[in-house]
């Protein structure tokens, strides 16, 4: 599981990472049920197309029996209520990038963190079991973390420039952990035709207390 298998994401959608993003793989629930799930919210809205100008919009693709969200500067799926709101009575994996701090991975089944961690290191997981994905990570060469090479992080948490192609990379090798955990496809031409365009700006908007709304 090489993050070079994802490069195109890399390369291909910049934007995302220059915005940050918030990748969610949703197993087996197709895309009109999370559009249908996501507009009981209300603070997410349907729109006709996506507005490049405007963040906080959240693609929806149908991915194999499962869909996938793709929210461009923002992190709704990354809420205890939305990511509560998705895995009802199912499971999903989500890559949240963050312009500002560290990039994170959450494994969430019918509402409960199963396993959470910081994806520059991943020694430090969370959830009602933490060593669930150990195999996993161990084959993606997330695990173990090289402390005899370069830091990447500064003492905020964010990934410093000498670090950035290493930070991108262990970020794509996180990714198609995510894809197989919940056997949910990450192709490039699935990214090629948005079954629904969701705004999510009210919900960050609204939500005041910031650090209490995440998984961890």
């Amino acid at each position: 599981m090489a993050g070079g298998n994802y490069r195109w994401f890399a390369d291909e959608f910049s934007h995302c990472w220059i915005e940050g993003f918030c990748l969610t793989f949703i197993a087996d629930k197709p895309a009109d049920v999370v559009k249908d799930a996501l507009v009981s919210s209300p603070s997410a809205q349907i729109i006709d197309v996506e507005d490049e100008d405007q963040l906080f919009i959240a693609s929806l693709y149908e991915a194999g029996n499962g869909s996938i969200m793709l929210e461009r500067g923002g992190h709704a799926g990354y809420m205890k209520k939305i990511a509560a709101l998705l895995s009802l009575d199912t499971c999903i994996a989500i890559i949240v990038y963050f312009i500002i701090g560290s990039p994170k991975f959450a494994y969430v089944d019918n509402g409960t963190l199963v396993c959470g961690f910081h994806i520059m290191d991943p020694e430090g997981r969370e959830g009602s079991s933490p060593d669930i994905l150990l195999p996993q990570l161990m084959a993606a060469n997330l695990l173990p973390v090289d402390r005899s090479a370069q830091e990447w992080e500064d003492e905020e948490g964010e990934i410093e420039e000498g670090g950035e192609s290493e930070g991108i990379d262990r970020v794509l090798r996180t990714i198609s952990v995510a894809a197989q955990l919940v056997n949910v496809p990450f192709e490039r031409q699935l990214l090629e035709s948005p079954r629904h365009f969701m705004s999510m700006a009210d919900l960050h908007i609204s939500d005041s207390e910031a650090m209490s709304r995440y998984i961890f």
